[in-house]
């Protein structure tokens, strides 16, 4: 692992003052299908974040979801590509009340194979703050 991800995961860890003992569900998949997403949603043991852009966020999304669009998970603009600064991608996951605790399963437009590529960057984004129970919705925002 770089140094880079060890010492990001440590400072989300020690600013929202966790232990390194926190429990991990033993069985966790990294695609749900939309009834284990709402199974995990009733139970209140899932924050959804929905990656779309605010206007398709407004017009319908999964209950009690986190709107965080993927344009906020990019790089600067002149280099979009980056990976957000330590600070930055602090910033965004404290917005959204993220910790390495969370289990958080991600939903995304599902329009092309971009909107895919997206919702892996913000999989491997949350995954490289030291998030471990992490998911996409299989079949995007539209699954049934």
């Amino acid at each position: 692992m770089p140094r880079l991800t060890i010492s990001l995961a440590f400072a989300f860890a020690v600013a929202f003052g966790l232990g390194t003992g926190n429990a991990v569900a033993a069985a966790w998949n990294t695609l749900l299908a939309p009834a284990e997403l709402s199974t995990l949603i009733d139970a209140g043991e899932v924050t959804v974040v929905d990656i779309r852009v605010r206007d398709l966020y407004a017009a319908g999304h999964i209950r009690g979801s986190l709107n965080a669009p993927y344009q906020s998970w990019r790089g600067p603009e002149e280099n979009p590509g980056a990976r957000l600064s330590d600070a930055r991608l602090t910033e965004r996951l404290q917005s959204l009340g993220l910790t390495p605790e969370n289990a958080v399963a991600i939903t995304y437009r599902g329009a092309n194979t971009t909107d895919f590529g997206a919702v892996a960057r913000v999989y491997w984004t949350l995954k490289s703050a030291g998030l471990t129970r992490i998911a996409i919705l299989n079949g995007d925002i539209t699954a049934r």
